[in-house]
């Protein structure tokens, strides 16, 4: 601003010396009119030289009015961009102010991964079941082998007879005490491999076996509840 001013004052001063030069080559070369009787021939010269000076200041105050006012209205402006900008920052917008900033990626979501299947060995119970309920292709005889207990003490205490019809889903009443069974209770030996036929289950192919938990055969081949097999599968007996 003050550079600005300074160039002002020397251009009004410039118009001044200049206008002060031409006025004085005019009257030296203009000729001199007769004055009348009386006049002061010196006083045109004066007005005609105040004039053009009262001008030329006008035009120099009303310019660095103008100058000024233009400056004042851009002061705002420039100082807002100042002050958001770090000290000694440039006011001139640079390359990395105008590129766009890419959102950051995101990682996919990953499916929570599968964990294998855990089989859980069947716990024995300590003792002996109060009560049991027959499955697909048992029979009390079969019941009596597998817990090693008497099976007309056990029909007896279930109120049942030799020639009773039992059906899955009947309950069993089993001794806590007794006779153990009259016989081997093992009917096959063991362990070994089993080919299952159709129609059969985990529990009817512990039955053939005698002394075998069709649990445990659940258990050694990783098979899940409702223990499904199909006829042609091999299975592995404890």
């Amino acid at each position: 601003m003050f550079r600005k001013r300074t160039v002002l004052i020397i251009l009004c001063v410039a118009l001044i010396t200049g206008a002060t030069a031409c006025t004085r080559s005019v009257q030296s070369t203009t000729k001199t009119p007769a004055t009348p009787s009386g006049a002061n021939p010196k006083q045109a010269s004066p007005a005609v030289t105040n004039e053009v000076m009262a001008q030329l200041m006008l035009f120099a105050t009303q310019t660095a009015i103008s100058i000024q006012a233009q400056q004042t209205a851009q002061a705002p402006l420039s100082q807002a961009i100042t002050a958001t900008l770090p000290s000694g920052a440039p006011l001139t917008p640079q390359p990395d102010m105008l590129t766009p900033v890419a959102p950051p990626a995101v990682a996919p979501a990953q499916p929570p991964a599968v964990q294998p299947t855990q089989i859980i060995p069947p716990t024995p119970t300590p003792g002996l079941p109060v009560e049991y309920i027959l499955q697909q292709g048992e029979h009390p005889y079969c019941i009596a082998r597998r817990f090693n207990v008497n099976p007309g003490e056990m029909l007896n205490l279930s109120g049942l007879s030799g020639n009773t019809f039992v059906y899955p889903g009947m309950t069993l009443k089993i001794p806590q005490s007794g006779s153990p069974f009259p016989s081997a209770r093992s009917l096959r030996p063991h362990p070994t491999t089993y080919t299952v036929s159709n129609g059969e289950t985990i529990f009817s192919i512990a039955c053939q076996f005698g002394d075998v938990d069709p649990y445990a055969i659940a258990y050694v081949n990783n098979l899940q509840e409702p223990y499904k097999i199909s006829a042609g599968q091999v299975l592995q007996i404890p």
